[in-house]
């Protein structure tokens, strides 16, 4: 089965980085390396693009000397349309300057996994060029790196597009996430929209083989300005669904077919 690059993108200001940020990341992290055991061939990159590095305290809470930290922030956080956020730069320059496996996972610091989720999905990906998978959003503030103690608290299973494995090969093609999006919010969605539509890619969604947690925690999108940003996607999507093409980073990106 193929190597995998993990990568963990950390991407908001700061002063969004509580004790409870680096509590879930904690958790997800250490769920991840119990995977080891089974399937030991895959690598964790934490990307951050905040304004000011996070190593040293990543350093105090997290074992360093597994992991792969690359600090690249994004200077022009407010100039890309996502304000405080910016995912799309904080993966692809990930993508560009450490992933060398031929499959990339993107993980999120609040996803809990099992311990046999990367044995398994390095099986389905043989099968398949996107995989993503249900996830369990928990409705309550609780913590722990163990998916079957997760599973027994109170939520909901939802689609988890954010945190997709796929091809390295197609994120290049796709030229990675917009970086310069009409809206802001569904910015994954949208990367799998391309993936579909203009990579054409054989895609596993919603697969029942693993299960995910996403850690409870405030939400902080309003809810007007997610349905304005909605209205954006689907209008991207009938694009896309009718043939048009949609150019993604004409300059920045640099890898790949130019659509």
């Amino acid at each position: 089965m193929a190597a995998i690059d993990v990568i963990y993108p950390v991407y908001t200001n700061l002063e969004n980085k509580d004790e409870k940020f680096f509590r879930r990341m904690t958790c997800s992290v250490e769920s991840l390396l119990k995977n080891k055991a089974t399937f030991p061939d895959f690598r964790i990159i934490v990307s951050d693009s905040s304004p000011t590095s996070l190593k040293s305290t990543l350093d105090q809470i997290l074992p360093m000397d597994l992991i792969d930290y690359l600090y690249r922030p994004l200077q022009t956080r407010i100039q890309t349309g996502y304000g405080r956020f910016s995912k799309p730069h904080t993966m692809n320059v990930a993508v560009k300057e450490k992933v060398t496996a031929p499959l990339v996972k993107i993980s999120d610091i609040d996803i809990v996994y099992s311990e046999d989720h990367m044995e398994k999905i390095a099986f389905m990906m043989e099968r398949v060029d996107v995989l993503t998978y249900r996830g369990h959003r928990m409705h309550n503030e609780f913590y722990s790196s163990d998916l079957n103690t997760l599973l027994k608290q109170p939520g909901e299973y939802l689609q988890t597009p954010g945190i997709p494995t796929l091809r390295t090969a197609l994120y290049h093609k796709i030229r990675g996430y917009d970086e310069h999006p009409e809206y802001v919010g569904l910015e994954d969605s949208d990367f799998l929209l391309r993936l579909r539509y203009m990579a054409k890619a054989n895609m596993l969604q919603d697969w029942e083989g693993v299960t995910i947690a996403h850690l409870w925690h405030v939400k902080e999108w309003p809810e007007e300005q997610r349905k304005k940003d909605k209205e954006l996607y689907l209008a991207r999507r009938e694009r896309l669904m009718s043939g048009q093409p949609v150019e993604v980073n004409p300059d920045g990106y640099g890898i790949g077919k130019l659509y």
